[in-house]
């Protein structure tokens, strides 16, 4: 009996060892810069500007920009890039993403190593998202609590990534985008939807999340009609939406609305939202009026497909 136990506890070692290895392997973490950097000459794009304009000079000290221009004094260990010929911009955005949701190669993977991917948050997808220069990513719905759980990691910088911010749940009701949708687990529909028509209770619900973290809120005011005139996807209604942006902003959080006809674009302008999302599929155009509208409500609109 007593060999029995040495032996399982070495097992349970192996075991853990194995994991912990298996974990780590290929992470993508951040790395630590090994020198500093001098980048001279190039088109600079630096997002105050009007037009790109020469680089006079960009000093990158511990894996962070310290001084731009002629005045930089550069140390005389540092790498010189010549970035002649090429251009440089500020970290881009990707101000609409699902991180946890179906990828492009998920279909290649077996369940199982699609699986432990996830455990791993994405280890590929967050390499390819910083590789094309999205250093800033905004999440409109995905599973919780994972997606608290990944940006506490990138926070932390446990693991490398974009800088993450999330709306958590989407607000929608039951038979509503997304919820409809075929081939989602109920039990992860569940864990990334808000599936409620009552002002009072979604009030509740962002406070309760804005403890938890989320820095917006996603929201569906979406429906669909067939041509008997059967609601054949439902949505909030409007004092829903008004009570979701009246709480978002007690709180100091956004709000993105995803919608689709030009008359659900208007009406959620009107509740202060702060961002349209899709608003144009299906062969919807947009106004004139409308634009105006997003300008003097000083929203923005994202143009998703």
């Amino acid at each position: 009996m007593k060999k029995f136990f040495v032996y399982f506890t070495l097992l349970i070692i192996l075991i853990t060892a194995s994991f912990m290895i298996s974990y780590q392997n290929d992470l993508y973490v951040w790395e630590n810069p090994q020198q500093n950097m001098w980048i001279i000459k190039g088109q600079l794009f630096d997002s105050t500007s009007e037009k790109a304009i020469k680089n006079t000079g960009i000093l990158v000290e511990n894996g962070k920009i310290s001084c731009m221009g002629k005045t930089c004094k550069i140390p005389a260990d540092v790498i010189q890039i010549d970035a002649t010929g090429k251009s440089i911009v500020p970290g881009l955005i990707d101000l609409h993403g699902h991180f946890f949701s179906g990828k492009s190669k998920d279909n290649e993977q077996s369940l199982p190593a699609m699986i432990w991917d996830q455990f791993r948050f994405l280890p590929r997808v967050r390499r390819e998202l910083i590789a094309a220069g999205i250093t800033s990513y905004r999440s409109l719905g995905d599973v919780m609590p994972a997606i608290f759980t990944l940006k506490e990691e990138l926070n932390k910088q446990n693991i490398a990534g974009p800088r993450l911010f999330v709306s958590g749940p989407i607000f929608t009701v039951k038979g509503g985008h997304p919820t409809q949708k075929k081939g989602i687990p109920n039990w992860v529909l569940e864990s990334m939807t808000v599936q409620s028509d009552d002002p009072v209770y979604v009030k509740q619900k962002i406070a309760t999340l804005a403890k938890q973290g989320i820095d917006g809120v996603k929201v569906v005011y979406q429906s669909h009609t067939n041509s008997e005139g059967i609601i054949t996807m439902p949505r909030i209604s409007n004092e829903t939406l008004q009570a979701i942006t009246s709480a978002a902003r007690e709180h100091g959080l956004w709000i993105a609305v995803h919608t689709g006809t030009p008359e659900e674009t208007d009406e959620a302008i009107s509740a202060g939202i702060t961002t349209i999302e899709h608003g144009i599929r299906h062969g919807n155009l947009i106004e004139a009026k409308t634009m105006q509208k997003i300008i003097d409500n000083n929203s923005s609109f994202g143009v998703h497909f």
